[in-house]
């Protein structure tokens, strides 16, 4: 079966909890760079994770109407937040995660693993959201403000542990 860009993405988008890591999908990330780009008239910036730049740089290509259905490019300052946020938060040494645009202009760094699932979500009008979902456990916990960059910390420790 052969997907469009646009069909791929908006499967990932919708498919969180079957997505794997590019790591664990079997693609190279470690020689991944990101190079300054132009968009909107503002610059692309570069993160100390191979992985958030791969997937940053797929997300900073797509326009809108993206998906076909009239989806919204996620901004240049929507993704240079996430980027400067993982790159505060998430070790270099931590687990691969997967950077997901949103048909509302959203963007979504998450992690699927054994463990469980967690993500961080950037929404319109810099609103910042994360949740966290163990394995065992059916309950998913959600954290908005600086509390979601709490429990983002947490879940990465744990991820770690």
């Amino acid at each position: 079966m052969s997907l469009s860009l646009a069909s791929a993405t908006t499967h990932l988008a919708f498919s969180t909890f079957a997505l794997m890591s590019p790591a664990a999908a079997g693609f190279e990330t470690a020689d991944v760079r990101i190079q300054h780009q132009q968009h909107e008239g503002k610059q692309q910036v570069p993160s100390k994770l191979p992985w958030v730049n791969a997937g940053a740089r797929q997300v900073y290509l797509l326009r809108d109407n993206w998906d076909g259905y009239g989806a919204s490019a996620v901004s240049v300052d929507r993704l240079n937040m996430l980027t400067q946020y993982l790159d505060k938060i998430v070790p270099e040494t931590a687990p691969v995660g997967s950077i997901v645009p949103g048909a509302d202009g959203s963007i979504q760094a998450e992690w699927h693993l054994r463990s469980g699932s967690f993500g961080l979500l950037l929404e319109e009008g810099a609103d910042v959201s994360a949740w966290m979902r163990p394995a065992d456990s059916p309950r998913e916990i959600e954290r908005t403000g600086l509390a979601a960059l709490d429990l983002l910390r947490a879940a990465i420790f744990h991820a770690m542990a």
